[in-house]
């Protein structure tokens, strides 16, 4: 399990690195904001949930470590993949867009703290966020029948995140549905990496 643990941090400051390595070399951002993003409400409170995300990612794999191992070296598998894919596509096409200034009360402050921690509206599309959850409720529905309330709270979970992102304004349509594209590749290019091993 420490292994494991290590692992992870690992693998979760590179994506970081990697992450803001990219917007050193990309061009000009493209707005993909549409005419339905507009007509979605701005759901502060929706943060809380969004939040949820950081400690999903960290526990996710280590239940899956714990419960699965050959499932947790293709949800590894999957993961190194989407952070590749979405990287290349983040050079290649950059994306943007402007985001509602938040009130300074209550969950509005969360929202405005998160968005000056974490990025500056740029690579968008595909959202990270959504692609690792969309790999993450496919790893517990695989997983459901061994551990109902365990993988059942975790697909639940991440379902409800990529919901928050929209909610909260952090990514628009677009970005979710690259991201579902991105985690179908990306566990599709880890089945096959698997299959070579």
């Amino acid at each position: 399990m420490k292994n494991a643990i290590i692992f992870q941090a690992i693998l979760l400051i590179c994506q970081g690195i990697l992450y803001l390595g990219v917007q050193k070399f990309e061009g000009p951002a493209h707005d993909v904001k549409c005419r339905i993003d507009d007509k979605i409400p701005f759901w502060q409170p929706g943060v809380c949930i969004y939040a949820l995300w950081y400690p999903l990612i960290a526990v996710f794999p280590l239940c899956l470590f714990d419960g699965n191992r050959e499932l947790y070296v293709l949800y590894i598998l999957s993961i190194i993949a989407d952070i590749v894919i979405s990287s290349i596509v983040y050079l290649a096409y950059p994306t943007s867009f402007q985001r509602p200034e938040p009130s300074n009360q209550g969950a509005g402050k969360l929202v405005s703290i998160l968005h000056v921690c974490n990025y500056k509206g740029k690579n968008c599309m595909p959202s990270m966020h959504c692609s690792m959850c969309f790999i993450i409720a496919f790893f517990s529905a695989l997983c459901v029948s061994e551990q109902v309330l365990l993988y059942g709270g975790f697909f639940l979970l991440a379902m409800a995140i990529i919901v928050s992102t929209v909610l909260i304004k952090q990514h628009v349509i677009i970005d979710v549905i690259t991201g579902l594209l991105a985690a179908i590749l990306s566990v599709s290019v880890a089945a096959w990496i698997q299959t070579m091993m």
